[in-house]
């Protein structure tokens, strides 16, 4: 594998999948609560 040789390149890579993961998770969130947008934030 490419990126045995560069572990930066690897931590990149990981970075890059957690905010994709993260991101992806957001998008999710509002699709599936589109009114909690519009919300504030105020606890449980």
């Amino acid at each position: 594998m490419l990126t045995e040789h560069h572990p930066r390149t690897a931590m990149l890579t990981g970075k890059v999948n957690i905010a994709v993961f993260a991101a992806f998770s957001i998008v999710i969130d509002i699709g599936l609560h589109p009114s909690a947008v519009f919300k504030p934030i105020c606890g449980p």
